[in-house]
Formats: C-alpha cells, sequence, structure tokens
C-alpha cells in the first residue's frame, strides 16, 4: 500500500495526482536515457571546447559519478567497482523503471507511453533534449512519500551534475564574464577542489536566468560560492577572486 501523509481534499488529491504523473514522466525519460548505447557513449566522450581541458578532468568527472551510482546496488563494492559505467547506468535505468510502476499503481496512473518517451526528432540534438531532462529548471514538483528511494534520486541527482557539467564543457553559458573567467581556468585548478561548482552548479544557475551577480572563487583550488546579490559580498576577500558576471 502507497503511504500517502497529504490531507484528503479534492484539491490536494488532483495535486498529488499531477506530482504523480510530473514524477512518472521523469523517471521514464530518464530510464530510457539511462539505458540507451547513446547515453553510454556520450558519458564516455572526453569533448570539450575549452582548451585547457583533457582526459583527466573528465575521468575524475566519471569517478565521481561512478561513486553515486555504487551507491544502492545489490553486490560486494570491489564488484561494483568494476562493472563498466555503462552496466551501471543500465541497473539504475531498470530500478527507475520500477518506481515508474509503483507510482503508477498507487496512484492508479494510465499515462501513454507518447507521454513516457524520451524522444529526439529530426533536426534536434541529442545533447540538447538530454539538458532539457536533468537541467535545475526541471525540478518537478516531483512525489516524495515516505516509499521514496532515496538511492535511485541521489543517482539520478548525481547524472544530472555529470550532464551540467559536460554541457558548460561543450555549450557557450551566454555569460560573456563566466565565459572569460572558464577560459582563464586550469586544469590542475580544477582538478585541486570541486570542479562541479563551476561547471554544474555556477554554470547552471547561470543558464536558468537565476539571480547570480557574481561568484566568489578560491584563488588555490576550485571551491566556489554563488553572491545573489551585490550586497551578498563578504567583507573579507582574502584567498578569493570576484567574478561580476554583469559586466559585459
Amino acid at each position: 500500500m502507497l503511504y500517502q501523509p497529504y490531507p484528503t481534499t479534492a484539491a490536494t488529491k488532483e495535486k498529488l495526482i499531477q506530482e504523480a504523473k510530473a514524477t512518472v514522466r521523469f523517471l521514464s525519460r530518464s530510464a530510457a536515457i539511462l539505458g540507451s548505447k547513446r547515453f553510454h557513449r556520450y558519458v564516455e566522450s572526453d569533448e570539450s571546447r575549452l582548451p585547457w581541458v583533457t582526459e583527466r578532468l573528465y575521468q575524475r568527472l566519471r569517478k565521481d559519478l561512478v561513486f553515486q551510482l555504487n551507491q544502492g546496488l545489490e553486490g560486494r563494492l570491489d564488484d561494483l567497482k568494476a562493472m563498466p559505467i555503462s552496466d551501471l547506468l543500465t541497473a539504475w535505468s531498470e530500478k527507475a523503471l520500477l518506481e515508474v510502476e509503483r507510482l503508477e499503481k498507487g496512484h492508479d496512473l494510465s499515462l501513454t507511453k507518447k507521454e513516457k518517451a524520451f524522444k529526439v526528432s529530426s533536426g534536434e540534438r541529442f545533447e540538447d533534449k538530454l539538458y532539457e531532462v536533468f537541467s535545475s529548471e526541471n525540478k518537478g514538483p516531483f512525489v516524495k512519500d515516505m516509499n521514496r528511494p532515496f538511492y535511485l534520486w541521489n543517482a539520478l541527482d548525481a547524472i544530472a551534475v555529470f550532464v551540467r557539467a559536460k554541457r558548460t564543457l561543450t555549450v557557450d553559458t551566454g555569460n560573456k564574464a563566466f565565459e572569460r573567467f572558464l577560459y582563464q581556468l586550469t586544469e590542475d585548478y580544477m582538478l585541486a577542489g570541486y570542479p562541479h561548482d563551476i561547471l554544474a552548479h555556477d554554470a547552471d544557475a547561470i543558464r536558468s536566468k537565476g539571480t547570480v551577480h557574481g561568484i566568489l572563487a578560491r584563488k588555490e583550488y576550485c571551491s566556489t560560492w554563488a553572491l545573489p546579490d551585490k550586497n551578498d559580498m563578504p567583507a573579507n576577500l582574502d584567498g578569493f577572486d570576484v567574478i561580476k558576471l554583469n559586466v559585459a
């Protein structure tokens, strides 16, 4: 039985149904993506528009992804570590489909195959459609009941971070100041810290037109803080560079 700690008014019931449908659509499309050989090739490629990027950075991004994908899978850790990343992605694809089945049954849903499909039409780029699914703008709202499988959503969050980071490595963010900052970076700087700070979190906030006045970046290694407003600037900037994003 699906536990639903929600009020039982007609309005809240309808809200829950819509959230469940949005969750089923997202999970179905995610499952199709994770199980596809095209996505496996995408994850394993080292494509980049930035001249300082080599396979070392991608090895780090994939290592971080694999660490999260290994969480919640059955089996010995050493065996999981030895699995190809394509097998890990396929395993999570299957788990996503199980969650779709649970939600459809628990909420008595009957979405069509077309509603749940991940489709790349003629003239569309696979990478663009992929980013539509995993960008921070696609937030749901999604069902989060007591039966919500934590490790599935953790894996999907990790995949979203990887997709957002690769988007930055392959597609212009549209912000001239941030682009200048990206081209001045070095691989050693990124690998010494947390490359997802810049490539995934900061870049995605900029792409989604969120309120980001600037970024504080540590000088010694990659670690950043987004500044939603110019008044958020700390008094002590020792050890930090300030990247003002509203500068043309």
